[in-house]
This record gives structure tokens, sequence and C-alpha cells, in this order.
């Protein structure tokens, strides 16, 4: 005697729930963040299949900078664009130049 199996009936539903409160936003007033270099050294180890030699070989991988003020910009922005969204006004508390004394 075997079990017959139902099948799984799924239903996905989206559901927007709207903002009770206000984020509190920078708080603090100030962001800790580590520092990171313009290039990092790697290594990958190649090996063939065949012989099963093995190889390493070594890169940098190099990252994109930005300055202050196109970090505060881009923040900015960003706090904007939810303001319309949203309804909020974190573009008025936050304009582009205490954004930038933020990230100093």
């Amino acid at each position: 005697m075997g079990f017959k199996q139902r099948p799984i009936r799924r239903t996905e539903e989206e559901v927007e729930y709207p903002q009770e409160d206000l984020f509190e936003l920078l708080k603090k007033g100030y962001i800790t963040y580590s520092s990171q270099e313009k290039m990092t050294p790697e290594e990958t180890i190649y090996e063939t299949a065949v012989t099963g030699v093995r190889e390493a070989r070594e890169y940098y991988v190099t990252y994109k900078m930005y300055s202050v003020e196109e970090v505060a910009h881009d923040v900015f922005n960003r706090l904007l664009i939810f303001d319309q969204e949203a309804g909020t006004d974190y573009s008025v508390q936050f304009p582009e130049t205490k954004i930038s004394e933020i990230l100093r």
C-alpha cells in the first residue's frame, strides 16, 4: 500500500505596509568606516586536469575610489529619490554640505 503525495500549492502575495516611524538617519552625526587599499594583491592557483601540474599566478585587484564630494552627491540623490517615493524630508535634513561634513 503506497502513499499518494498531494501537490503543494503556494500562492505569492505582495503586500506593502506603510512606514510608521521615520528612520533615525545618522543619529550619531558621524559614520565609522575602515580604510581600503587602492590595489589588493591576489593569487589564483591553476591546475592542469591531465597532468595535475599546479601553477600560481599573482595579480592585483584595483578598486575605484571616490571623492567625498562624489559620495555626498550620490547619497543626497538617493535621499531625494527616497523622499519623493516615501514622502519624507531627509534631503532637507541632510543637504550635500552636511553629508560631506559627516563623511569627513
